[in-house]
């Protein structure tokens, strides 16, 4: 290796650590990327995808894939709800991403949410009627710190 390839190997790496301990220290939290793959039920309970570390307005961009149909009833859905805590208390809300999943379909969604600092931001499903059977699925949900 390279005296140049040593000094530029090091010049990164030791911008790469400054810049991340200066997120974390300033309270700003990464972009959080959350998947659910070949999913064969709707997750019962929620599943925490992050607590800001300082109060926040942030946006979470969702897309939502049957990619195997099962038997569904008339009337039947399934969706993602996102739950947080705001100044007015814990608040759950959808992107209206609501699949019924008897065909292979996809969806997509934005929600912009104003969560607590220390707070979680979780993710459950809903589902109306019947418990869904024989479907696969996939759920891509990533947030962003707006302000």
């Amino acid at each position: 290796m390279t005296k140049f390839t040593l000094v530029l190997a090091f010049t990164v790496f030791t911008f790469g650590v400054v810049k991340t301990a200066a997120a974390q220290t300033t309270g700003q939290n990464p972009p959080i990327t959350f998947s659910l793959l070949n999913q064969t039920a709707p997750v019962a309970e929620p599943i925490t995808i992050f607590a800001p570390n300082k109060d926040g307005l942030f946006r979470a961009s969702i897309y939502y894939e049957i990619t195997q149909a099962g038997p569904f009833g008339l009337g039947d859905y399934i969706g993602p709800y996102l739950s947080y805590t705001n100044d007015s208390g814990t608040v759950i809300s959808t992107p209206g991403l609501f699949l019924i999943p008897d065909a292979v379909v996809d969806t997509s969604g934005v929600s912009l949410f104003r969560a607590k600092a220390n707070t979680p931001v979780t993710m459950t499903f809903s589902t109306l009627k019947t418990p869904p059977s024989g479907y696969v699925y996939d759920l891509y949900i990533y947030i962003e710190r707006l302000q």
